[in-house]
């Protein structure tokens, strides 16, 4: 009985000991630097940081973006006031809207 305690007990100690070891190597792998650093772009070769470098323009716009705008702050804001407890009663009147088919 006491061998079998015992020998549990070395089991024990041993799985104890290997997750020691592998949580230190994990530790010393994670908080090392590393010697090089291959993956990464250098900023003078960065082609992102080259082309935020160069002015921009309006170019990318449409002929009706700025209508595009309005129209959707004009919907955002009727949304609002729809959902507003503070809208008034349409006095029941349901209007629905039906699309031809």
């Amino acid at each position: 009985m006491i061998a079998g305690i015992k020998r549990i007990g070395a089991i024990n100690l041993l799985v104890l000991l290997i997750f020691l070891v592998l949580g230190a190597v994990i530790i010393l792998r994670v908080t090392s630097t590393p010697s090089e650093v291959s993956t990464a772009i250098p900023a003078t070769n960065n082609p992102i940081v080259e082309e935020n470098k160069k002015p921009g323009s309006d170019a990318w716009k449409s002929d009706n973006f700025d209508s595009y705008l309005k129209d959707q702050a004009d919907a955002d804001r009727l949304r609002r006031a729809t959902q507003s407890p503070a809208a008034p009663d349409a006095g029941g009147v349901a209007i629905s809207v039906v699309q031809p088919h």
